[in-house]
């Protein structure tokens, strides 16, 4: 079987579906006593690229400039699916106005930038290089 009758005979929504994983912010669950798990999951390619251009800050005679925490928050308000971040008790309960905006709240600097770097990683945003085997020739 070649390349193109393996792609054909696949389950394409399989494929296509969103890599998940759930995480424990454990400083929140002793905190609260209740587990504070967070279900994270991929952000396509087309989404990182937004998110991406929308933290890039451009002037003027300079080189652009990434605002990596800017990224990281946006991230996590696309990666995250907890839905008991969008009910309005709770944002007014933290006096925020946005996921984004919450998760500046509650998360410390150390724990957004873990939690983006999980997103990333199913994602497929990680460094490694274990799932890429080079061909040689």
């Amino acid at each position: 079987m070649n390349l193109v009758d393996a792609l054909l005979a696949a389950d394409a929504d399989k494929i296509t579906a969103k890599q998940t994983e759930d995480y424990e912010v454990k400083r929140l669950s002793k905190l609260l006593g209740v587990p504070f798990i967070l279900h994270l999951q991929e952000i396509k390619f087309r989404r990182i690229k937004e998110l991406q251009d929308m933290a890039t800050k451009r002037k003027k005679g300079r080189a652009p400039e990434v605002d990596y925490m800017e990224l990281a928050v946006s991230c996590l308000a696309e990666g995250i699916t907890n839905e008991e971040f969008n009910d309005p008790r709770v944002l007014k309960r933290f006096n925020a106005t946005t996921k984004e905006d919450l998760f500046t709240k509650i998360l410390t600097s150390g724990e957004i930038t873990k939690i983006s770097e999980k997103i990333g990683d199913l994602s497929g945003m990680d460094k490694s290089e274990d799932d890429f085997e080079e061909v040689k020739n």
